[in-house]
C-alpha cells in the first residue's frame, strides 16, 4: 500500500494538459482557507511515479511527478506556501478521474446549513427558521438576510462565518410583503423575483399599499421572468400604471 508523503518542494510536480481546466478563482479561495486550515493530509494529491509518468504524458521527462488528482489543491498549497501531502499511485490514471468525480456530489447550501445548525451555530439556526417559516429556500433567505448572494457572502456561509446583516424587523416585514404578493403571483418566492423585489422594497419611495392595489387588477399581466432586471421592469410598469408621477426602481 502506498504511503502518503509530505513535502514543500512544489517543483517536483507537473500539471497535465489532459486534466480538466484550472479554475483560478477556486485556487485563490482554496489558498486562503489552506493558510488557516491545511487538510491535505486527509485529502492528499494523487500522482503517478516519475518513471510511469514519463511514459504516459508528454509533459513528463522522468524528473517530476505528474499530478493526476488534486491539481487545484496543489496550486492552492503552492500559493499559500504550506506543506502538502501526496500519494504515488500508478494504478490511477487520468481516465479514472472523470469516473471518480461522477460518484461525488458537491455540498449544496442546504447541506452546509444542516451541518452548521447541527453544530449549534445560532446564525444558521436563525436563517433555517426564517427559511422554513416563510417558505423561502436557504439561498433566497440568504439574499434577504445578508443583502445579496455575492461570492463573498456565500463563501462566508460555507466557511461557517455567516453574519446576518438585515434587522429582523425589516426581514419579517419583507416576508409579509412577499406573502401578500404571492396571493396574486404564485412565483413570488422564487429567487430572482425575491432579489428584484428586495431592490424595490429597500427604495425609500416604495409604497407597498400602492403596489398591492395595482396588483389586484394587473396581476394577470405580470409574467414569470428569467432574471432580476426583467422583474424590476414589470414592477415599474404595474406600479406606475395610470400614475402621473412615475417611480423607477432600476439600479
Amino acid at each position: 500500500m502506498s504511503t502518503v508523503r509530505k513535502t514543500n518542494n512544489y517543483d517536483q510536480f507537473v500539471l497535465i494538459a489532459e486534466n480538466r481546466p484550472i479554475d483560478y478563482n477556486k485556487v485563490e479561495e482554496m489558498s486562503k482557507v489552506m493558510k488557516t486550515r491545511n487538510l491535505t493530509h486527509a485529502y492528499p494529491i494523487v500522482v503517478n511515479s516519475k518513471s510511469i509518468g514519463s511514459g504516459r504524458f508528454g509533459e513528463c521527462d522522468g524528473t517530476q511527478f505528474p499530478v493526476i488528482d488534486g491539481q487545484h489543491r496543489y496550486l492552492a498549497g503552492h500559493i499559500a506556501n504550506i506543506s502538502i501531502y501526496f500519494l504515488v499511485d500508478d494504478n490511477i490514471t487520468l481516465d479514472d478521474i472523470p469516473l471518480a468525480a461522477s460518484f461525488q456530489r458537491g455540498w449544496k447550501l442546504e447541506d452546509y446549513l444542516h451541518h452548521y445548525c447541527e453544530r449549534g451555530k445560532s446564525e444558521y439556526k436563525s436563517l433555517a427558521g426564517y427559511s422554513r417559516k416563510n417558505g423561502f429556500t436557504p439561498a433566497t433567505a440568504l439574499v434577504i438576510l445578508c443583502g445579496d448572494r455575492s461570492k463573498s457572502v456565500t463563501s462566508q456561509f460555507r466557511n461557517g462565518n455567516l453574519k446576518i446583516a438585515t434587522r429582523w424587523e425589516e426581514a419579517n416585514k419583507f416576508a409579509d410583503c412577499i406573502s401578500e404578493i404571492s396571493v396574486f403571483l404564485p412565483f413570488a418566492k422564487h429567487a430572482r423575483f425575491v432579489e428584484a423585489f428586495l431592490n424595490i422594497f429597500n427604495n425609500e419611495e416604495y409604497d407597498h399599499t400602492r403596489m398591492m392595489s395595482k396588483l389586484e387588477y394587473l396581476s394577470s399581466s405580470f409574467r414569470k421572468c428569467p432574471d432580476t432586471s426583467s422583474y424590476i421592469e414589470q414592477f415599474e410598469r404595474v406600479y406606475n400604471y395610470n400614475q402621473s408621477s412615475k417611480t423607477y426602481f432600476r439600479v
